[in-house]
This record gives C-alpha cells, structure tokens and sequence, in this order.
C-alpha cells in the first residue's frame, strides 16, 4: 500500500510527528534497529537505523491550521537514498542530509511536528507536486519556526556557534570568536599543575562566517524563498542550534568591525540571503539569484514565484508537465510579452545559444548553466503598475492566455536598416560593416514617401509582408535603387557574434530611453510559410558609429540620416 493518499481539500498538507521507537522492527521481512545511540558508541548508521515517524494530514487554511514547523535543507542527490524512514508502518528510502536533519532535530526537539518536502509530497504525483509547490509560500509563511539543517558539525562552526550563543545574550563580541581554553604542561615543572593557556583562535569571525556559507544550502535556490518568508527561523548544524538573527547579527558586527569593508570592500561579508524589494520582477529575481543552483533547472523559476509581487504575477503557478524548454519559453514570454523587461533579450541571440540548444527560439533566456547576465532587467515596473490600474488590467487580460509552448513571439518594434558586410581581404583585420537604409523600391511598393529622410512608416501585417519579400527581390535581383545611397560605418567590434549580411538592427517599440538596447536580427526565408519571421542574432551596441556620439545614440532613433524607419510587429522564431 502506498504511503500518500490523495489530500481532502487544496489547502491540506502532510506533516509528520516521532514516533515511538521500538527496539527493533521488521518492515517487508527486514530487521531494522531503530534505538538511539548510547553515549560513547559509535554514529549511527542511516541505512540500519531509520528514523520512525508518523504522517498525518493537517489544513493550512486561513484560522484552521494547527502548529507546525518547516524543514529547509539540501536534498542532495535525490538517486542516492542510503537513508532510511519508517513512516506509517512503512519503509522509506530517503537521502543521508535528510536522515542527518530529521535524526538531529527529533533527538534535540521530540515534540516537533515537521514538514519535510521530500517526503510530504508525493513526487511522483505531478498533478499533486504541482498544486503543493504552488503552495510553498503559505506553508513556509504560516509554519510556527523555519527550521534550517546545515549539515554536520565541525570545529570552526562550533566556534562559530559560541559568537551566537554571546550575541543572543546581548554580550560584546567585537566580531571575534570566543577564547578556548586548554591545558598545557609545564616544562621546567611537570609535576606542577597545568596552567590554562588560550587555544590560538582567529582574530576575525570572518573565515568562520566564509566556513558556513560554502554549506551547500546558502547556494541552493528553493533555500532562499524559505527563509525569506519564515516569520522565525532556527539555524542548525549538528547538534548545535541558534536564532537564524544570530547570523545576520555576526555579519553586522563583522563588518562594522573591519576598518576597510566599506571603504574599499577588504575584509567585507555580504549576506548571502539577499534583500528583495516589492518593485522586483520576474526576470530581474532570476539574474540576482543567477548563483543558486537547482537541481531541475525548472526551479529557478518555480523556487522564486512566491518571492514576486502577488498582484502581478498570481497568474504563475508551477507546472512540472511542462519539459525544461517549454518552462524556459513560457518564462521568457512573461519577461517580454508580459512584462515588456526587453533587457531579457541581450542574453539570448544565436550568439549566446548552446551547442544543444536547438529545441529553443532565439528569443528564449536559457537560464541552464549561465552565471552571468548581460543586464539586471527592468526596475520600478511594479510600481508603475500600482499607480495605474488600467495597465494593470491590461496585464490581467494579457496573463490569462499566455502561451507556454509556441515557439514564436510577437514583438512590436522599429527596423533602423539593414547591415552590409565587406570582407577587406586582409588577414587579421576585422570586415567593414555598413548600416544601409531599406531599398527604395520596397518602400515605394508599400506607399512610403522616401524622399522623406528619417520618417516614421508603420504597417499592417499586409503591406509588412509585402515589404520584406520586396526587400529579399531586391537583393536577389540586384536592383541598382540604392547604388549612390549613403552609408552609415558600425563599428564591427560592436556587433554580435553570426551576423550575417542583410540582417536587420532592430529595437523593441517600448525600450525608449536612456537604457535602450539595439539587436540585430537575422531574416529566416521560408518560401512554404506567408509570415515573414527572424531571429535574434544577438545585442549590437551603438557606440562610436561615424558621426554619432554616445549622447545621440540613445536620442535620435536613427542610426541613418537619410533611413526610412519601419514600425511593425516583428514574428520572432
């Protein structure tokens, strides 16, 4: 029989309770051990001697739920399971971090009644995983104390633990760790008795601090949100525990401790668990929590849903059907289409894409295996929202049918013209690169005035089509329209990776300002399909192109002095 039965009401939730443990028992014909170790014997074995528990259901329904603690700690590899629990009668196979913490926090706290991720919900259950991970905001919201399992102890952390213990009794630690004592003999005297001599100790908490946070769970994604909304949390490594303020404390007073961390950031600790403001987005969470790791790659996304602004994004929920590629398009769309956070788009682009990455559009951020982003993303677009309610309810409108799988987006934005390289024919020397305005045979067709230098001329998706197969006549048939038209130098070292001659420098209609972001786009020719559709190369910087200054870059949309733009809504692929 299974251990999960299917949970009465979507705010219910499993937790488990010690159980009584017997000497010995037998689950499926094994016996198993299950006493506590003696003083003096040895550690016990997490495969022979199981932790026994009792599962139950509890509701976390709003003046309905009964006390509870959370456990946040690391899996691990969640293959290797050389633990064992015996919960409800029945054995479990769980990781050796997860024996460790259940085995500490019940032997130091035997009334606890814990919820434990791994175990409280049936993984295999998507439906189910989906629905509880949605959940772990208000599980971790609502539970009494966040109990946090660092792992076992060692020699420098225990030190570390005695600055705690000193700051929760309010006593003067000048950031450094407490003197301990040990016995030395006396070496003109040896029948003399011992004098208590200092044990050499760090002058600094700081490698101490440093020693604790290269424990895996100040690097791992889903620890952040946990802590973060816990209403009091409980730091525990081995058998020691403490106050989780202690440490933000020891941080302080280490740093206010060294002369130069705010100067020039020598001796400096930040914390790890870093501030998140109520403006923040979706896009803009994930680049600052780039160096958590996760496990399922999907997670850097589900891990942090709780930790955004719930009026905007309430419309996220997890979703494990989904595989890695369609979590990482349907996250992208939200940054883009959604959130209209274009930064996004300067770490996507062919020239950014993995070797193994063709299940995935040009425009999509493949978060997998990236430690660096090229920019932050939008900030105070929450607010702007807040201010007013009928963007905000556009956005409602706009999140109810967001697609989470199509491979294609729809991107409003302005076409500078088009690139044209020629090869110098010298080796080691860069091509030269020019920025050419549309040909004026395309723009006839569609009715654009192109003696009017720099115009504006929108499209419908008719005319937009028609321009763009002119465009491709054009170069096919060498039309001679363009041959005394003036040229616009860019600088190659400006361009991204894979440009290509005849692609597009394009920008997104809504990144106007101070902080806009140029692309190159690559025209994909598809004679089967009546749309016409690009790629995104990769981010074109403007700087230092031939008669334009930094200033004029981001104010005069032109790139060209005589260019016709063009407005469109651009079909990326």
């Amino acid at each position: 029989m299974s251990l999960y039965e299917k949970l009465p009401t979507p705010r219910s939730i499993r937790v488990l309770r010690l159980a009584k443990r017997p000497a010995t028992t037998s689950v499926c014909g094994e016996i198993l051990t299950t006493t506590e170790r003696e003083p003096g014997k040895e550690r016990l074995n997490p495969a022979l001697h199981p932790v026994c528990c009792e599962m139950r259901v509890i509701s976390v329904a709003a003046g309905d739920t009964e006390p509870f603690d959370a456990l946040s700690y690391v899996w691990g590899d969640p293959s290797v399971r050389e633990g064992r629990m015996i919960g409800n009668g029945r054995l479990v196979n769980i990781t050796s971090n997860l024996w460790s913490a259940l085995h500490q926090v019940w032997t130091k706290w035997s009334d606890k009644v814990i919820w434990v991720d791994a175990i409280c919900i049936n993984q295999e259950d998507i439906p189910e995983r989906n629905q509880q991970v949605a959940m772990l905001g208000s599980i971790y919201r609502t539970a009494d104390y966040v109990v946090v399992w660092l792992g076992e102890l060692t020699e420098g952390i225990r030190s570390l633990f005695r600055v705690f213990e000193s700051l929760k009794s309010d006593q003067p630690t000048m950031a450094k760790p407490p003197v301990k004592d040990t016995v030395e003999p006396n070496q003109d005297d040896p029948e003399k008795v011992p004098e208590k001599v200092p044990e050499k100790q760090p002058t600094s908490i700081g490698p101490l601090l440093e020693e604790l946070f290269s424990r895996p769970w100040f690097s791992r994604v889903w620890t952040l949100q946990e802590i973060k909304l816990a209403q009091r949390a409980i730091l525990c490594c081995g058998p020691l525990s403490s106050d989780f303020s202690c440490l933000t404390r020891a941080i302080d007073e280490h740093n206010a401790s060294e002369p130069m961390a705010h100067v020039c950031g020598l001796g400096y600790i930040a914390n790890p668990i870093i501030e998140v403001e109520e403006n923040v987005t979706l896009y803009n969470l994930l680049v600052r929590t780039r160096d958590r790791k996760a496990t399922d790659p999907r997670d850097k996304v589900y891990s942090v849903l709780s930790l955004l602004p719930k009026h905007l994004y309430d419309f996220l929920e997890p979703d494990y059907s989904l595989s890695e590629e369609d979590t990482i398009v349907w996250a992208s769309r939200i940054f883009t289409a959604i959130d209209r956070d274009t930064a996004c788009l300067a770490d996507t682009g062919l020239e950014n894409r993995r070797h193994d990455d063709t299940l995935l559009p040009s425009w999509a951020v493949d978060w997998r295996g990236r430690d660096e982003y090229a920019h932050e993303g939008r900030r105070g677009f929450p607010d702007v929202l807040r201010r007013d309610t009928g963007l905000l309810k556009a956005r409602t409108e706009s999140c109810r049918n967001v697609d989470r799988v199509s491979r294609q987006i729809h991107l409003l934005g302005w076409g500078f013209g088009r690139l044209q390289i020629h090869d110098t024919g010298s080796e080691g020397t860069h091509p030269t690169v020019f920025l050419a305005a549309f040909p004026d045979c395309a723009l006839k067709l569609v009715g654009a005035d192109v003696r009017d230098a720099g115009s504006c001329y929108g499209h419908s998706p008719e005319s937009w089509v028609r321009l763009c197969k002119k465009i491709k006549q054009h170069d096919e048939e060498q039309c001679p329209c363009m041959e005394d038209a003036s040229r616009v130098v860019y600088p190659f070292e400006n361009l991204p990776r894979k440009v290509r001659d005849g692609d597009w420098l394009w920008r997104h209609a809504f990144d106007v300002g101070n902080h806009g972001h140029d692309f190159v786009l690559h025209p994909v020719n598809d004679e089967t399909c009546s749309d016409v559709s690009f790629q995104i190369v990769g981010e074109a910087w403007g700087y230092g192109i031939h008669g334009l200054t930094p200033a004029t870059r981001f104010s005069v949309s032109l790139r060209h002095p005589e260019s016709t733009v063009v407005l469109s809504s651009f079909i990326l692929i």
